[in-house]
């Protein structure tokens, strides 16, 4: 418990700050999210010249359920460069 109060609090993401970022960006969702799919769309929406994309098959817990599946969607990502 104390390293938790210890923890740095995240930094809040607003439209403007989607809208600014720097960075190539894509932002992943599973098919089976639910309201994640909606938020995702949305800030995928905000981030000037983000990718989006569908994992057919992936739910929320993607990274965690599909580890390697993950790890070579990033590297996609980080290819694409």
């Amino acid at each position: 418990l104390p390293l938790l109060f210890q923890q740095t609090p995240p930094v809040p993401l607003d439209a403007h700050a989607l809208a600014s970022l720097p960075v190539p960006t894509t932002v992943g969702w599973g098919e089976a999210s639910g309201a994640y799919r909606t938020v995702s769309r949305a800030a995928a929406a905000l981030v000037p010249g983000a990718r989006a994309i569908e994992i057919a098959g992936a739910g929320h817990l993607w990274p965690q359920q599909a580890q390697a599946a993950f790890a070579a969607f990033v590297a996609t990502h980080l290819d694409a460069l």
